[in-house]
């Protein structure tokens, strides 16, 4: 197995095949005289790999179907050749595609007896853009082009994925940033990837710290506002391992937007926390703004919290886990604002609990705690921590308790909650008239739901608000000031952006918060 740290060059074949992955590999070994293939499987594929001369060889097959709603690319096999540095030829990337990907793709076909695609070529410098050629079993006309596509931009990968792929490449007036929550989410970009076992995807799926999703764009009086999705290769465990890598992942994110002239650029899930509230890049993002999004995503919690209590008939306590966090001291800043006599239950780390005391002025209706036992004496329980995954489960709330899930990843998972259909999960969400986003969040019952594209979380709601009012320069930066509620409240309404009609959990979608008992 290729052990450098760095591989520059990525080959991608497909084919349709039903023998075994043994049978393959034992042909193509004899024809290229390759050294013995060892077999693995996990729960996503089964493969046969072997190594020569700096190039490593992977075969593999999905074991059992992914969960992964991506388009189908056709294929039932997936041939991968990783050039290393190991590899003589590993700065020539004409070697790689004309000539290591005809001796393998050639001997491929005619073991099998089946078309084999060239499907991309991946080069770390993006020198050479990607192609898809095809190798028949028997035909002289092999490796004939069949399509060149342009080659991704210097700074990012462009997904691969032609949903997805933005067209426009102007300036930007906005750009959000966010990271996968799985492996799932890694390869969403890059279908060709959806077949190859997990330890693969973990190392290789990204060669670039920053990736383009896809374009949005925003119809706002009588214009069109554009934006991109972008992403780390970070999943949350992956940031508090590796935090260096990760905030040099978001220095390039951040170069990136700067190259395509942004105006304002959104940090969204854990990128906030990792961040330093967005101070670690407002000093260095010259004309690129930052925001959190944490001022508008308190506004919503205030004004989703008041919606089920008038609603929902709630009248008792409300708790906010991680209300010494940015977003929580904010949310609680909001609710006191709007009704100071509101119980509040503030939870946090016994360490952390000096900063909520500090922040707030508090009456004696409401409490302080680090005790989880607390939770259960309120009617509604406000989530809004850094957690890396869920931290709550059934046995925490009340009856009959309505769960304001704002947290990225969600504290709150649908399994850990099917035991209690007492308890009702709201997620925080917000519409924004004529947003257009041709990619899935992740909200929503599974696949695409074109009238759900104007839904979307509300810190990048926020900086959709700014592009659309013209703000220049950072803005949600550190804690969110009164000032800037006051300015956001002022323009929400006027730009159409509200928060959103109640949703659950993918799993259940719309909901109507209709009291249930036990």
């Amino acid at each position: 197995m290729i052990r450098s740290t760095a591989i520059p060059i990525i080959e991608f074949l497909g084919t349709n095949t039903h023998l075994p992955i043994e049978d393959i590999c034992a042909a193509i070994r004899e024809r290229l005289e390759l050294p013995t293939f060892a077999f693995g499987k996990d729960e996503r594929a089964e493969w046969g790999t072997t190594q020569r001369d700096g190039v490593e060889y992977l075969l593999s097959a999905l074991h059992e179907p992914a969960d992964y709603d991506g388009p189908d690319d056709g294929f039932t096999a997936s041939i991968v050749l990783l050039v290393g540095q190991e590899c003589p030829h590993s700065n020539d990337p004409d070697w790689s595609a004309n000539v290591l990907v005809p001796q393998v793709a050639k001997a491929v076909a005619k073991a099998i007896g089946e078309v084999v695609v060239h499907q991309k070529t991946w080069l770390s410098n993006n020198t050479t853009p990607t192609r898809s050629r095809l190798f028949h079993p028997n035909r002289k006309d092999d490796g004939k082009v069949v399509r060149t596509e342009a080659a991704p931009d210097s700074l990012a990968w462009v997904t691969t994925n032609e949903t997805y792929r933005p067209e426009y490449t102007g300036p930007l007036d906005f750009a959000f940033l966010v990271h996968p929550r799985g492996v799932e989410e890694k390869i969403r970009p890059f279908p060709e990837f959806q077949r190859l076992p997990l330890h693969l995807i973990e190392r290789l799926t990204f060669l670039k710290p920053c990736t383009v999703i896809g374009g949005m764009q925003v119809e706002r009086n009588g214009r069109t506002l554009h934006g991109e999705l972008l992403t780390i290769p970070f999943a949350p465990h992956d940031m508090l391992e590796r935090l260096t890598e990760a905030r040099e992942a978001i220095d390039a994110v951040l170069a990136y937007a700067a190259s395509r002239h942004t105006r304002i650029l959104g940090l969204g899930a854990l990128i906030p926390s990792i961040t330093r509230q967005g101070q670690l890049l407002a000093n260095k993002s010259g004309t690129v703004g930052i925001t959190t999004g944490h001022a508008f995503t308190a506004l919503s919690i205030a004004n989703y919290v008041r919606k089920i209590e008038r609603e929902f008939d709630v009248t008792g306590p409300v708790a906010i886990i991680g209300a010494a966090g940015s977003t929580g001291r904010a949310a609680t800043r909001c609710l006191l604002r709007e009704n100071p006599k509101r119980q509040l239950i503030l939870l946090d780390l016994p360490t952390r609990l000096g900063v909520i005391v500090d922040s707030h002025r508090l009456g004696p209706q409401h409490r302080v705690t680090a005790d989880r036992k607390e939770i259960r004496k309120a009617a509604i329980v406000v989530c809004v921590t850094n957690a890396p995954g869920s931290i709550l489960n059934a046995d925490d709330f009340a009856p009959n308790c309505v769960i304001l899930d704002d947290a990225q990843p969600e504290n709150v998972r649908y399994e850990d909650l099917r035991s209690r259909p007492d308890l009702t999960v709201v997620k925080c969400l917000a519409h924004v008239r004529g947003l257009h986003a041709p990619f899935d969040f992740g909200l929503f019952p599974v696949g695409l739901h074109p009238e759900k594209q104007s839904l979307t979380f509300t810190c990048l709601a926020e900086t959709i608000l700014l592009a659309s009012v013209g703000h220049t320069g950072s803005f949600t930066v550190g804690d969110p000031k009164d000032a800037q509620l006051d300015y956001l409240h002022k323009h929400a309404v006027r730009q159409g952006i509200f928060i959103a009609p109640f949703h659950s959990f993918p799993q259940i979608g719309a909901i109507d918060l209709v009291r249930q008992t036990v």
